[in-house]
């Protein structure tokens, strides 16, 4: 399990994810509140999860990995 491709990728972003998991919660609820959608939130987990993945996907490969590459060639 340990090196499964996946599993690796997944534990690279998982910092984004918790990071920005409770953000898109909040600011969907909020959203959903305000447009006075109900939604259960049987259907809300599924999106949520989608929605946290693809944020933490675009915040590691366009934010972090840059910061940490500039700073390694700085180091060395």
């Amino acid at each position: 399990m340990l090196t499964n491709k996946a599993m690796l990728y997944l534990g690279s972003i998982s910092f984004s994810f918790y990071m920005l998991h409770q953000l898109i919660i909040n600011t969907s609820n909020a959203l959903l509140s305000q447009l006075g959608i109900t939604i259960l939130w049987e259907y809300k987990l599924p999106l949520y999860l989608l929605f946290t993945l693809i944020a933490s996907i675009l915040i590691s490969k366009y934010y972090e990995q840059p910061i940490v590459s500039f700073y390694k060639k700085k180091v060395k």
